[in-house]
């Protein structure tokens, strides 16, 4: 799944589309809201229920956003934090399903295309055209490990897109930041979620290797203006700002 990092970022750069977009300017407070409820999705252990995955035997396990929306549609009309869980589910759902797949395929014991998680044997790195091991390419430790990739990447991302998180304001805005309704997180843990995501932000500042050796460099540098300008089209109705171009309240 992407990292806060990247979770982060991508929120920062749909608020900018949609004020470009719907030519208005988004007052702090609702940004801060949608910021939030994007990264709150992460807190909870259980990731099949906050992320509605379908908790098949999928090896990639790809999380429903149709289940969320059937389940919170009312919500995400009028509350920009819901918009923001909904932001962060879909960013989640084209990374394994776009971006993860134009880098590697999965393939089992006789090389075949697979997603099974019981039949996955090998990993195609289509960066170098090689064949490895599926231990090779999810073990942590490993050389070749993806995680390290991970890592790297949110260095590269937030040296294109030049964005600090604004610890201090966020951490202000979590008196505001109330549950509207969902129940697969608790809300009241947001301020150690924003903990983390400065941490590593800070932390992923001090790499000093950015060399990629899984991932196509070009592939991470579309991924999230591809995915917010998706998320623009495919929600369209559910962007607070549409039509009438007016956030509803955030704090009464």
């Amino acid at each position: 799944m992407a990292s806060f990092i990247i979770h982060h970022i991508a929120g920062y750069v749909l608020l900018n589309k949609i004020e470009d977009t719907f030519k208005i300017n988004i007052p702090n407070i609702d940004k801060n809201m949608f910021l939030l409820g994007n990264l709150i999705v992460d807190f909870e252990v259980n990731k099949n229920k906050t992320h509605f995955r379908d908790n098949n035997n999928d090896f990639l396990q790809i999380p429903n956003t149709f289940n969320f929306i059937k389940k919170y549609k009312n919500l995400l009309y009028y509350d920009i934090s819901t918009l923001g869980y909904l932001f962060h589910l879909h960013i989640d759902r084209l990374f394994f399903s776009n971006f993860f797949n134009e880098n590697l395929t999965l393939l089992d014991i006789n090389n075949n295309e697979t997603n099974n998680k019981d039949k996955v044997k090998y990993v195609f790195v289509k960066k170098n055209n090689e064949i490895y091991l599926k231990e090779e390419i999810f073990n942590k430790e490993s050389e070749l490990s993806i995680y390290k990739d991970y890592t790297k990447m949110n260095r590269i991302l937030l040296d294109k897109y030049d964005i600090r998180v604004n610890y201090k304001e966020l951490l202000e805005s979590i008196k505001y930041f109330k549950n509207p309704g969902i129940e697969e997180v608790d809300y009241n843990n947001i301020d150690s979620i924003l903990y983390l995501t400065a941490k590593y932000i800070i932390d992923s500042y001090k790499l000093t290797e950015n060399k990629l050796l899984i991932f196509n460099l070009d592939s991470v540098y579309r991924f999230i203006d591809l995915a917010t300008e998706r998320f623009l089209k495919d929600y369209n109705e559910y962007i607070l700002f549409n039509k009438t171009k007016k956030l509803s309240k955030t704090i009464e």
